[in-house]
């Protein structure tokens, strides 16, 4: 890889540009390479890319650019602490949110020297939401397909699709959602400078445009590109005019290095590091939307309640990889609601055939 030349910009501040975007999962990040930059955001290559920059002398700041709604919540904290880690190594970094960054991707953007989001970004979202989906009723009335288990202990069905949660799992899976949901926020008040009953008010895993998280707090600025440049130059203490030469980071792997790779097992973590960046492909931009498109908006205005719940019953769905209705009515309409202190309800109607699917589900 071929860092960037100062020489070339004599004078610039270099500035590194990482796109995250996609859903947030552990391991690399998916790759379709039709496209400019990777379509999920894996920890493994996302934590290399900051840790690489961080390393990198010749970077003098992070813009992070990040349009996720969530995902992993260990991935996220693997990614926040990178940034942690980076500012640490006298990097400021910079986030710019499109137009969504809730969740796990506002998890990463905590603890960023500064937080912009355009007027209509969805933020927020800071709870957790744990559970599965039950398919053995599914499985053995309506497909033919019979399963047997043999257990080997008490919780070897704990992540299992063909057993309800027991009564012991049901409560340890309450202890870890209220742990993640604790910690959760307990970073946004360090990371924000907020007191943890304010975290409490904007939580809960509700949803805030960005012209609200401004004044809830979750946000310092509005503002898209420009405005990220702006506040890079602010947190690095330079003028308003000062130059800023952007790259796109991680530096682009040769197409040689593409092709070639390296079959042999990395030798230590920069290594390592390196080969996770090295097939991602990236492009700076000319710049970001201030708004988003006028039907995500509605959305968004329609969506009130917790997001969290619904779009768990349909990844889940979506993770079973089958199509469960070729009929133009709806397989399953979801109903939640939000309790004073955060936990979440979730019921499914299901199509009468599909009465033997069942989903357990807790959130805070």
């Amino acid at each position: 890889m071929v860092p960037p030349n100062p020489k070339l910009h004599s004078g610039a501040h270099t500035v590194a540009v990482i796109i995250a975007e996609g859903s947030i999962t552990g391991g690399p990040s998916e790759q379709d390479w039709s496209k400019p930059h990777p379509t999920s955001i894996g920890s493994d290559t996302m934590c290399a890319a900051i840790r690489q920059a961080a390393k990198d002398k010749t970077i003098k700041a992070i813009l992070l650019r990040i349009n996720s709604g969530g995902g992993s919540y260990t991935a996220s904290d693997l990614m926040n602490r990178e940034i942690v880690n980076a500012q640490a190594a006298g990097k400021k970094v910079v986030v710019s949110m499109g137009n969504v960054a809730a969740s796990g991707g506002y998890f990463m953007a905590l603890s960023a020297d500064r937080v912009l989001a355009s007027p209509g970004t969805i933020t927020g979202s800071i709870g957790v939401l744990a559970g599965k989906m039950n398919m053995k009723g599914l499985y053995e009335q309506h497909l033919g397909i019979n399963y047997d288990s043999i257990l080997t202990s008490e919780n070897a069905s704990l992540n299992s699709s063909l057993h309800a949660y027991t009564e012991s799992q049901t409560s340890f899976m309450e202890r870890v959602v209220d742990y993640i949901y604790h910690d959760f926020t307990h970073k946004v008040a360090k990371g924000r400078h907020l007191a943890i009953e304010k975290v409490e008010a904007a939580a809960q895993g509700r949803v805030w445009m960005g012209t609200t998280a401004l004044t809830l707090g979750l946000v310092d600025e509005l503002g898209g590109w420009h405005e990220s440049l702006a506040a890079v130059r602010s947190v690095s203490g330079l003028s308003a005019d000062a130059p800023l030469h952007c790259v796109s980071w991680p530096p682009r792997p040769t197409l040689l290095q593409k092709l070639l790779g390296d079959p042999s097992p990395p030798r230590n973590t920069d290594e390592r590091d390196q080969r996770h960046l090295s097939a991602v492909p990236t492009t700076v931009p000319s710049s970001f939307p201030i708004a988003a498109s006028l039907p995500s908006i509605a959305m968004r205005v329609i969506m009130q309640s917790p997001l969290h719940p619904l779009r768990a019953v349909i990844e889940a769905f979506q993770m079973q990889n089958m199509s469960l209705s070729n009929s133009s009515a709806p397989l399953a309409q979801g109903a939640f609601n939000s309790h004073a202190l955060g936990g979440v309800d979730v019921q499914l109607t299901l199509a009468p055939e599909f009465t033997s699917l069942s989903a357990s589900v807790m959130g805070r």
